[in-house]
């Protein structure tokens, strides 16, 4: 199992926050993701000030070796209809190393939970 912690501040009013991230590898490719609108766990109103720590506790699949990176966005709206409020690309970079066993096909992202917090 893995927790990918959001901590967000509101700089403007974001009536209906969407926090989610994406996993490339090192050719860019996007390898799995989610957002809180897709996992159905809607974000209270963000308030300027206003500051929350948003965690996608998800099952990790299995990797090929390399080098990966996560970005992470906050958006407003609904999942059919955004705009992307902040982005950050390559917000942390990790390697898997050699000896991984690869995955190819389909992989699904379960991701049990996404808690909110506000501070």
């Amino acid at each position: 199992d893995a927790l990918l912690r959001l901590r967000i501040r509101g700089k403007r009013a974001v009536p209906a926050p969407i926090a989610g991230f994406l996993v490339r590898n090192q050719k860019g490719e996007n390898i799995f993701g989610t957002n809180s609108a897709r996992e159905n766990h809607p974000l209270p109103a963000l308030e300027p000030g206003d500051e929350r720590v948003i965690d996608f506790r998800l099952t990790m699949p299995r990797l090929a070796p390399g080098n990966y990176s996560i970005s992470v966005a906050i958006s407003d709206g609904s999942i059919g209809e955004f705009e992307v409020c902040d982005y950050i690309e390559d917000a942390i970079a990790f390697e898997v190393a050699t000896g991984s066993q690869p995955v190819s096909g389909y992989m699904e992202l379960p991701c049990s939970a996404v808690a909110i917090h506000r501070s």
